[in-house]
């Protein structure tokens, strides 16, 4: 059984699949509305002893069983017997029902639930008019009706009850689909698509005919119905079973999951015999801040920069020992300035074992223990000012190579050289050409490495830099490299030019750049030919085409065989 404390109310609905089929008889019944009796089911004719037993009509609809006895639905009201079928005792409007035109019926643990309704004569025809929802908690002896939105009305017929636990839904055929997810007190409609909640009279879609509920489900519930166009499958999961953001500002894999840090929080992704698997994680669950940042894996921690909204003051880091699952918040005096201004996490890297982490107008700190303390890194040696240009850092990158990090400021690019001990041993600053005098931000860096193919060890390296402008009518987004480990810089090269750019990822010798409305790639190993065209159009699962031509992609991760695209 599900448990409905999984399920608050509220809970998010609606990825859905469609196997398409047009029903004649659905199609008939739209145009010529038939009477109950003729709309529902094939009635089954009960010879004369059972008549004469009890039976109130020779139309039985539905048929279940419930405490202890079996009820039968029925087009003259709500039918049961406790002694295998030898007596019938009848529920209709003489004795509880507001109408006893019963089209479903279903047990919901003590209560029993009938959707009733009533013939309106129309032009010397006669139409079905739903009248609600009538429940009742002791076997008939009283009886309360409600009308939920879809259960009543001309056509409006529930053909269908279906429910777990506290949860309870209704196929209607005018109707469309309704449901409860507190035994009964609140309901509302749901629909497929947009386009079935903007016409719902419409479209066939919405005209529904069965609905049975999958319990094979631990962490969510799925609604499996029938329409006159096919078949729908809702699916409600909790918060924690859903991603959790819609803006996805860094991707990065960690063991054998990948973390998705967003404006609503952090969601890892893992794959179990094929089937993808998403856990959640909020404020609630230990994160400082409701918006995520960056994130970075080192050893058993999971690190989350954060802020306490998607525009609002950082708030700190967190720390999870769990992959994820819980946080807690790093209290170390050195981070105060991640709270309460411009300064939280943007990037994070790791260089011979030492993490360092890109935090905004705080600046960039380091860690040599595993993240348990941290100290400032003065960038900008030349005037000892934090606030300067180019001591505000995006974006990290180490070069292994050379025991270098490279740092992405407001005012290009800061290369830091350490020796054998770590130690900042000399310091290079590249500031670019389309710039004002305190220099472009290089809000991106990377580095794409070239590995010998006899020893495996790096042969040569390239140094990338995605630049936007401080000032736009000063600057322009720009893609920098250099081929000779920071000495002199190229830009011409990149098509189209003046795109902001987002991120940079690579395969090979293949360079990958996503950004506003465009999904960028360069496959030659002189970077001579870029490919927005076709490649901003992917094939998708769920879309046979997937048009970037309107999306700010934010964040890519290469892991293994798969993209991973914010």
């Amino acid at each position: 059984m599900f448990p409905s404390q999984t399920l608050p109310k509220g809970c998010g609905c609606f990825f859905y699949r469609f196997i398409p089929r047009i029903f004649l008889f659905a199609l008939l019944l739209s145009a010529i509305g038939l009477p109950l009796s003729q709309a529902a089911i094939l009635p089954k004719a009960f010879d004369d002893p059972f008549l004469d037993a009890g039976l109130p009509d020779i139309t039985v609809v539905d048929i279940i069983s419930h405490d202890g006895a079996v009820w039968l639905a029925t087009g003259a009201g709500v039918t049961f017997t406790t002694d295998d079928g030898t007596t019938w005792n009848t529920y209709n409007v003489a004795n509880g029902l507001v109408s006893e035109e019963i089209s479903a019926i279903f047990s919901a643990g003590e209560t029993l639930w009938v959707a009733t309704n009533h013939s309106v004569e129309i032009g010397q025809e006669l139409f079905p008019y739903a009248d609600g929802l009538s429940f009742s908690a002791d076997n008939g002896f009283t009886w309360d009706t409600i009308m939920p939105e879809g259960s009543f009305g001309g056509q409006a017929v529930t053909y269908d009850l279906t429910g777990v636990d506290s949860v309870l839904f209704g196929a209607s055929w005018a109707g469309g689909l309704y449901g409860s997810f507190d035994g009964g007190q609140n309901w509302q409609k749901y629909y497929a698509t947009i386009a079935d909640s903007l016409k719902p009279l419409e479209r066939l879609s919405n005209l529904y005919f069965s609905a049975a509920i999958d319990t094979f489900h631990q962490d969510s519930l799925v609604l499996w119905a029938g329409t006159a166009s096919g078949l729908h499958r809702y699916v409600w999961a909790p918060a924690y079973a859903k991603s959790a953001s819609n803006t996805i500002y860094d991707i990065f894999a960690a063991d054998e999951y990948v973390f998705f840090c967003g404006d609503s929080g952090l969601s890892r992704l893992t794959f179990i015999d094929g089937n993808q698997i998403i856990h959640s994680t909020f404020v609630s669950d230990g994160l400082p801040g409701m918006t995520v940042t960056a994130g970075f894996y080192f050893g058993d921690w999971l690190f989350a920069g954060t802020r306490v909204s998607s525009d609002g003051n950082g708030s700190g880091l967190a720390v999870s020992d769990d992959l994820g699952l819980t946080f807690s918040k790093v209290n170390d005096p050195a981070l105060t300035a991640l709270e309460g201004g411009n300064g939280f996490p943007e990037g994070f890297a790791e260089l011979n074992e030492i993490i360092y982490m890109a935090a905004n107008e705080a600046g960039l700190f380091r860690s040599i223990d595993t993240g348990l303390t941290w100290e400032t890194v003065v960038l900008d040696t030349l005037v000892f000012d934090l606030t300067s240009g180019r001591n505000i850092a995006h974006s990290v990158a180490p070069d292994t190579a050379g025991n270098r990090l490279w740092v992405g400021t407001d005012s290009g690019l800061v290369m830091l050289e350490f020796n054998d001990l770590n130690d900042i041993d000399s310091v290079a600053y590249v500031v670019f050409a389309e710039s004002d005098n305190s220099g472009a931000r290089s809000f991106k860096v990377d580095i794409q490495h070239f590995l010998d193919t006899l020893t495996g060890l790096i042969d040569s390296m390239r140094i990338w830099s995605v630049n936007h402008p401080i000032d736009p009518d000063i600057g322009a987004n720009a893609v920098y490299i250099s081929y000779d480990t920071g000495k002199t810089w190229l830009t011409d090269f990149v098509n189209p030019a003046d795109i902001q750019y987002w991120d940079i990822g690579f395969v090979d010798s293949i360079v990958y750049l996503v950004g506003d409305s465009i999904f960028n790639s360069n496959p030659s190993i002189d970077n001579s030919g870029w490919f927005p065209f076709p490649s901003s159009m992917i094939h998708d699962r769920l879309n046979p085409v997937q048009n970037f031509g309107c999306l700010t992609l934010r964040s890519f991760e290469i892991d293994n065989d798969t993209f991973y695209i914010g």
